[in-house]
């Protein structure tokens, strides 16, 4: 699976009868860095998946050499947002419990608990006429949900910053094979955290 991306980057560049130089310009990258991902020297980042997807019109499954059906990623039928984050969870927490680290894994269940809390929290409050009595911690939740929250993000920093390489080596190529039936949901997601967050970078 490894050795597909490279060989099929540098066929539909070859097909169109570009130059290395041309294609680098159009991505906005580097041709030494093009090189390098279709020599199979770099593994490529989700965006530049993306971007290759958009720039030759395939699919990311023909990229990965996965199935000769159109991706559900970046086409024009979205994948419902219940069975994206249903998978997402799926795969984040199998990473989590393959680590063999039940502080860690509780702590990443405690992080979607929070979340999904502010969520629900949010809607519930918008009626005022949703009995108050419905949760434990009353309408100044915010301060206690912050405080919780920040503690929790500290936790994964730590935990992060502590390397261990017999930890999973995870790329493109092993979450296809992996997550066969949440690898795209998964990319996706990941793709939209990444432009939220390069948002006013690129404006």
């Amino acid at each position: 699976m490894v050795s597909n991306f490279p060989r099929i980057l540098t066929m539909l560049r070859h097909e169109r009868n570009l130059s290395q130089k041309a294609v680098a310009k159009a991505l906005n990258i580097s041709q030494p860095l093009l090189s390098n991902y279709e020599n199979g020297k770099r593994e490529c980042t989700v965006s530049f998946l993306k971007k290759v997807s958009e720039f030759y019109g395939v699919s990311c499954d023909l990229l990965l050499c996965v199935s000769p059906h159109e991706s559900l990623l970046f086409k024009e039928r979205p994948i419902r947002a219940e069975n994206v984050y249903s998978q997402c969870e799926r795969v984040i927490l199998s990473y989590a419990q393959s680590i063999g680290n039940e502080e860690f894994e509780k702590t990443v269940k405690d992080w979607f608990s929070l979340f999904y809390y502010k969520l629900f929290r949010c809607i519930f409050d918008k009626n005022p006429e949703n009995p108050k009595t419905f949760f434990s911690v009353g309408e100044c939740y915010e301060r206690e949900l912050l405080s919780s929250i920040l503690d929790i993000d500290k936790a994964l920093s730590d935990f992060s910053n502590e390397k261990d390489l017999s930890c999973a080596r995870i790329s493109i190529n092993s979450l296809v094979e992996d997550y066969p039936e949440e690898y795209k949901s998964f990319v996706s997601m990941l793709v939209h955290a990444e432009e939220i967050m390069l948002k006013d970078s690129l404006e």
